[in-house]
């Protein structure tokens, strides 16, 4: 199984600091990697900086076109988790969720596109309270 995080509409003066925390607490929990939509140098660097001090194969990609990750996602089978507060409980959803499948994990920064509500296998809520991607 492949874990892959795919932030969304990081904006680099706002979210630098969440985009960082979303791909170290993503390596430090076993996913093999993070592409990031915008472009930001500084976590870019900041994420290899921990891989390479302690170690693992975790990668990060900036400046990836949404739209085209998801679709080679999908076209490679792998399935699509979106975490949102709009989505079913995530005691709902872990019994479909098949361990050896490739999951791409979606967190978002600014509003999400409707197609990510559309393309996603599961649109997951950690919770049914409002709450930031945090």
């Amino acid at each position: 199984m492949t874990v892959i995080i795919l932030r969304i509409g990081h904006r680099p003066q706002r979210d630098a600091r969440v985009t960082t925390h979303v791909g170290l607490t993503a390596r430090a929990l076993g996913a093999d990697g993070m592409l990031l939509t915008g472009r930001d140098k500084d976590v870019k660097e900041s994420i290899e900086q921990v891989t390479r001090m302690w170690g693992g194969r975790f990668t990060i990609e900036d400046g990836v076109s949404l739209k085209e990750a998801v679709t080679r996602w999908k076209q490679n089978g792998g399935k699509i988790v979106h975490l949102t507060m709009y989505g079913i409980n995530i005691s709902d959803a872990l019994p479909e969720i098949n361990p050896n499948e490739n999951l791409m994990i979606i967190v978002g920064a600014e509003k999400v596109p409707p197609l990510i509500y559309q393309l996603a296998d599961w649109n997951i809520a950690i919770g049914n309270q409002p709450h930031s991607e945090i």
